[in-house]
């Protein structure tokens, strides 16, 4: 299995290029903000975004289920973008897909902001709406990392929102790669979706930038040197 093995509040789980983590003992397969419908909603705008989006994130997601054998999906998360981009084609191939790639793994969503059409959805993709901050084992699970601070729950908190990236640099050359963060007490996930913007992140004492570089998952930590109008701390 191609990625990174850590070791987290003594849960083995090997974080995956594919942008998704698998937390080994639970046979789960843990991912955020897929933003489905996000191309629809903007063409609806008038905007030209090419086809094929959300085919090729369905087929990746399908790709690491085999990898890993997950029994179960965790979307922590923006599974959807907006109720504007729920089309009927965009409906039937959500469910052609549940069909055929996922059809015996039990897939849950904690709901993200993006989410507010979910439970229209939710019945005919065969997927279980949760509560907004999810508690298994050592883990917190919930879609927005500020949202799990102000909680003040002392479980260790896996969330998205943020679409963290890092910027690596070289001689005269840098480039931006999703990434995920991962603290002592917090891990934030990569937008699971190729089609999605990002947050260039500033590394806190405690943090380690892992960044997503072709079929890799690196330690970014030596290369990092965001520039001072894109920082941005996570507390995690």
């Amino acid at each position: 299995m191609d990625g990174m093995n850590i070791e987290i509040s003594g849960e083995r789980v090997h974080l995956l290029p594919c942008r998704a983590a698998f937390w080994e003992q639970a046979r789960t397969l843990i991912v955020a903000d897929l933003h489905l419908g996000k191309c629809e909603t903007m063409r609806s705008a008038g905007l030209p975004i090419p086809l094929g989006v959300i085919e090729r994130d369905l087929s990746r997601l399908a790709a690491a289920i085999l990898e890993t054998g997950a029994q179960r999906l965790l979307i922590v998360g923006d599974l959807l973008h907006h109720g504007l981009g729920l089309t009927p084609q965009i409906i039937a191939s959500v469910a052609d897909w549940r069909e055929r790639e996922a059809d015996d793994v039990e897939i849950a969503v904690v709901p993200g902001n993006h989410d507010r059409a979910l439970g229209a959805v939710a019945p005919t993709w065969r997927m279980r709406v949760l509560d907004e901050v999810v508690r298994e084992g050592p883990f917190a699970f919930v879609h927005d990392p500020a949202a799990a601070v102000s909680s003040g729950d002392c479980a260790v908190i896996w969330s998205g929102h943020v679409h963290p990236m890092v910027r690596l640099v070289g001689r005269g050359d840098s480039i931006g790669l999703p990434c995920f963060v991962v603290g002592e007490r917090a891990v934030v996930l990569p937008a699971f979706s190729e089609f999605t913007g990002g947050v260039y992140v500033a590394p806190q004492p405690g943090q380690r930038l892992l960044a997503i570089a072709d079929r890799q998952v690196i330690d970014a930590g030596v290369f990092t040197r965001p520039r001072a109008a894109e920082r941005r701390p996570l507390r995690a």
